[in-house]
């Protein structure tokens, strides 16, 4: 901290930098309204991809930094990575997800409304190139890994849902803590994996992705994160536009993701999908599915 000053509490990060925003410029303002809206992301960031995220010069951070009486970014961050961790617990994101709506009977009207604006900023040159590389990979595959932990299981459970059905042999992953360790002992081998990683990055992912693209899978991960360091590890990233990962995370986005995903696959290999589907039906109908649905399923039927 700089000379003569009171130590800055990780609780007071938030009200330093509000309390000063009448005596920082008009680059100062718009860096500390950043900091605040993108808490998480600027915990985990270098110096330089602030810079790059927020539009200001690593120059103005430093500044910035030294202004709220900090000796510089390195003690800055550190603050910032403390707020984070004190901010991020499940009743807080609940709360500030809560926070965004002006009552109970317009939560649906203003959630389309967000939803609406996030879809609109969804596609960029990244997410294009990316999906486009991604659904490729996946047509040359047989072999399919699926990783998610908390919220982000839901996608899993959808992408093996609908990959099983497309003919895959699919392997969902959804430990955590000393468990997770058994579940990654024996990844099947040169195939895709797919992380569904929201939300604050668990250890976990990281090393999930080192362990899977060492059996000589391709890595694909589903993000609400722009920091690099967070997508590290991954060969194709796909970057859903959203808020803080402090907040409590909505599934729309990630969920259309995922869905494209397997529609792409779908259109790349119509015809062996096609015939997939052709031998689900005919194992109904061997059943007699559904007339017979009640009825004790005999498998030596003939």
């Amino acid at each position: 901290m700089g000379r003569g000053r009171s130590p800055v509490t990780a609780e007071d990060l938030r009200k330093l930098i509000n309390a000063n925003m009448d005596q920082l410029t008009k680059t100062q303002k718009a860096l500390g309204a950043f900091i605040l809206e993108h808490l998480s992301e600027c915990a985990f960031a270098t110096l330089e991809e602030i810079a790059q995220q927020s539009g200001v010069s690593t120059a103005s951070i430093i500044r910035f930094a030294r202004k709220l009486g900090f000796t510089g970014f390195p003690e800055l961050k550190e603050k910032i990575q403390e707020e984070f961790r004190d901010s991020v617990t499940t009743a807080t994101k609940l709360e500030r997800r809560i926070e965004m709506f002006s009552g109970s009977a317009q939560v649906l009207r203003e959630l389309l409304e967000m939803e609406g604006e996030q879809a609109s900023r969804l596609i960029t040159e990244e997410l294009a190139l990316n999906y486009a590389a991604a659904v490729q990979k996946l047509a040359s595959v047989r072999e399919l890994i699926l990783y998610g932990e908390g919220a982000s299981a839901t996608l899993t459970y959808l992408l093996e849902f609908r990959f099983r059905r497309f003919g895959y042999r699919v392997t969902r992953i959804n430990e955590s803590g000393r468990y997770f360790f058994d579940a990654v002992l024996n990844l099947p081998r040169d195939g895709a994996a797919v992380v569904c990683g929201l939300g604050r990055p668990p250890r976990e992912r990281q090393f999930f992705l080192r362990r899977a693209k060492k059996c000589g899978n391709t890595t694909i991960l589903i993000t609400d994160s722009s920091v690099s360091g967070l997508r590290a590890g991954a060969d194709y990233v796909l970057p859903v536009a959203g808020r803080s990962v402090g907040v409590f995370q909505s599934l729309v986005m990630p969920t259309l993701i995922a869905e494209a995903l397997a529609l792409g696959v779908a259109v790349e290999k119509r015809e062996e999908i096609m015939d997939s589907f052709q031998e689900l039906d005919d194992l109904r109908r061997e059943f007699g599915y559904p007339n017979r649905l009640s009825a004790p399923l005999n498998l030596m039927e003939k």
